[in-house]
C-alpha cells in the first residue's frame, strides 16, 4: 500500500486514520478502529474502491474524531494562547462521543452526554465549555462543507458566577505565603486587574520608561492597551528589573523561565494564608471593584485599564458586598440630615 495510502495516529484519538490522495483532494479520516490490522483492511478496502471508481467520499462517513481534529487545528492556527483547554475539552467529549459518526451525534446523545457530566459532578458552567467546544465542531464542519447539517447544542443555565473579591488586608495575607518569584507578578494583577496570560507572557520589549504595553495577541480580546507605570507598578517594574536575566525576555520569571502555570505554588499559598476558594481570577474582580471605589475613577477609565469591552461585563466584575450596602445607606442618610430644615414652599394662611 506504499504510495496509495498510509495510517498514522490522530492526536487525542484513540484510533487508527488513513490519509489518501484521491482525485477529491487529500482524505483524512477516521478507520473507527485502535487495531492497527483491522485499520490495514479499513485502508486496503478503500484503496479498492478508488480503484474500481466506486468510492466517492460523504459526509456519511464522516467520523467525532475528523470534526474534533478540524476543532483543534482551528484553534491552534486562529492564534488562541494555549490549547490546553481545546485538548482538555476534546478528552472529556472523546470519552463519550468517540467511534461515532458525526450525524449519528443527535439531542439523545447530548442529553445523555449532559447527564453523565452532572453525574460526574461537574457544574453547568464547566458542562457549558464542553458543549460550545462540540457546536463549535459542527459549526466548523458545515462551514468547511464536510457537513450539511448540525444538531442544535443549547448551553445550561449558570446559576454559579463567581462573586469572590479580595479587599487590601485578605490579599497580603496571602502574598505573605507565595514564593519569591510570584509575589510582584500577582501583585501586578491586584493592582490593575489583567489577565494572567497578560501577565506570564509580558516581556521586556513592552516595557517602556513610563508605561507598560500590554500587546493584542497576549489578550483575551485582541487588543492592545497600556498600563501607565505609576506608584507601586513603577516601583514592581524596577524590582523586576534589577534582577532581569540577559537570558530571559519575561518581566515575571521563575530562574529565567516564563512563570507558566503554577497553579502548585497558588494552591499552597491560599490554603496556608486560609483562602482556600480563592482563585487567581479574583484580582481581577478585585481590580475592578478598588478602582471603580476611588474618588475620581469613572467606569470608562477603569474599563482602560482591566481592559474589559462592555459595561455590562465589567459590572459583572464590580461586586457588591453588604459592606457597600451599609455604606451607602449610612451616607445617603447623613446627606438627607444635614439637609436644610426649613422648607422651600411656605404655606400662606
Amino acid at each position: 500500500m506504499s504510495g496509495l495510502g498510509s495510517l498514522y495516529k490522530q492526536r487525542n484519538s484513540q484510533y487508527w486514520w488513513y490519509k489518501i490522495s484521491t482525485p477529491h483532494g487529500v482524505i483524512r479520516k477516521s478507520t473507527g478502529t485502535a487495531d492497527k490490522r483491522k485499520a490495514r483492511e479499513v485502508l486496503r478496502t478503500i484503496i479498492e474502491r478508488i480503484g474500481s471508481g466506486s468510492f466517492l467520499p460523504t459526509e456519511a462517513e464522516v467520523m467525532f474524531e475528523e470534526i474534533a481534529a478540524g476543532y483543534l487545528y482551528d484553534y491552534e492556527v486562529s492564534g488562541n494562547r494555549s490549547t490546553r483547554d481545546a485538548q482538555r475539552n476534546v478528552k472529556a467529549l472523546s470519552a463519550h462521543f468517540g467511534g461515532l459518526r458525526a450525524l449519528d451525534i443527535r439531542q439523545t446523545q447530548i442529553q445523555a452526554y449532559i447527564r453523565q457530566r452532572l453525574a460526574d459532578g461537574l457544574k453547568n458552567a464547566s458542562i457549558n465549555r464542553e458543549l460550545a467546544a462540540l457546536r463549535r465542531m459542527f459549526s466548523l464542519a458545515k462551514k468547511q462543507e464536510v457537513l450539511s447539517r448540525v444538531p442544535v447544542i443549547e448551553l445550561l443555565q449558570e446559576n454559579n458566577v463567581r462573586q469572590n473579591f479580595l479587599q487590601p488586608a485578605d490579599f497580603e495575607a496571602i502574598q505573605r505565603h507565595l514564593p519569591d518569584y510570584l509575589r510582584d507578578g500577582l501583585r501586578w494583577l491586584y493592582l490593575c486587574g489583567g489577565r494572567k496570560n497578560e501577565m506570564v507572557s509580558l516581556q521586556w520589549r513592552d516595557v517602556g520608561d513610563s508605561e507598560v504595553v500590554i500587546r493584542a495577541e497576549n489578550t483575551k480580546t485582541k487588543r492592545s492597551r497600556t498600563i501607565p507605570l505609576v506608584g507601586e507598578l513603577s516601583a514592581i517594574i524596577e524590582r523586576q528589573r534589577s534582577a532581569r536575566r540577559l537570558d530571559c525576555q519575561y518581566v515575571f520569571h521563575r530562574h529565567g523561565k516564563s512563570l507558566g502555570d503554577f497553579r502548585k505554588a497558588w494552591h499552597a499559598a491560599r490554603v496556608e494564608a486560609g483562602y482556600p476558594n480563592t482563585w487567581i481570577h479574583d484580582f481581577r474582580r478585585s481590580a475592578a471593584r478598588n478602582l471603580v471605589r476611588t474618588p475620581g475613577v469613572s467606569m470608562h477609565t477603569a474599563m482602560q485599564i482591566t481592559g474589559h469591552q462592555t459595561a455590562s461585563m465589567f459590572r459583572r466584575y464590580d461586586i457588591q458586598d453588604m459592606a457597600d450596602v451599609t455604606d451607602a445607606l449610612t451616607r445617603t442618610q447623613e446627606r438627607i440630615q444635614s439637609a436644610p430644615s426649613e422648607p422651600k414652599v411656605k404655606v400662606i394662611r
